[in-house]
């Protein structure tokens, strides 16, 4: 869960993004929207926010202040003289809402991948996964991007959705992939937890999707 802070004085704006933008993300805390350098001033000490939505001219006004915030998300009128980078990212005002969802849906994931990757780690490791296996390392970046896109339930489509998205990352082949984790999952199936001590033998579905629901 990230905490998400909004800097403008486009009441409009605000209204706009947050219902039809923000409201989308399960993993944002709106923790408050501001309009005024004081009110920004305060709030950045006392909440200390991950993410800020600001404007581009807000951007070149507030440094001081916006420096404390590591991630920032910039409105801006054209995105063709901006850069994005890991920790900004720029989106054109001429943008449709569902392109603005993917570009923000990337940008988390691009700021929370090590978090992620550390907690889904921490998983496997209970379940006696190999870290020495590809299969295992496939697995965590297939359960991050399975996580990340949950509300698509993509794991009940693996072989169309997940294991193309994982084969692209590390320049592989989908058959590849699939093959490693299947191997991954029957080498941790060998010294069974207790946690699945009842089932006979666990799928890739059945485990992505389980560790997925047990990292909320």
């Amino acid at each position: 869960m990230h905490n998400l802070m909004i800097y403008s004085n486009n009441l409009d704006l605000i209204s706009k993004y947050c219902n039809n933008v923000f409201s989308k993300f399960n993993n944002l805390k709106l923790i408050g929207i501001v309009t005024s350098e004081k009110d920004l001033s305060n709030l950045v000490d006392f909440s200390n926010p991950d993410i800020i939505f600001l404007t581009e001219k807000n951007k070149d006004t507030l440094s001081s202040i916006l420096n404390k915030i590591e991630n920032k998300i910039i409105l801006c009128k054209k995105t063709e003289k901006c850069k994005n980078s890991k920790h900004i990212l720029y989106i054109s005002e001429s943008s449709d809402f569902i392109s603005t969802q993917k570009s923000i849906i990337k940008f988390i994931s691009n700021i929370n991948e090590n978090d992620l990757h550390h907690k889904i780690y921490q998983i496997l490791d209970n379940l006696n996964f190999d870290f020495k296996l590809s299969g295992t390392n496939y697995l965590i970046h297939a359960i991050s991007y399975s996580y990340i896109h949950k509300d698509d339930y993509l794991y009940e489509n693996l072989e169309k959705k997940i294991y193309p998205y994982v084969a692209k990352k590390f320049n592989t082949s989908e058959a590849n992939v699939k093959w490693s984790i299947v191997r991954s999952i029957n080498n941790m199936n060998s010294k069974k937890s207790s946690k699945f001590k009842y089932i006979e033998k666990i799928t890739s579905k059945a485990l992505i999707s389980h560790v997925v629901h047990n990292l909320d």
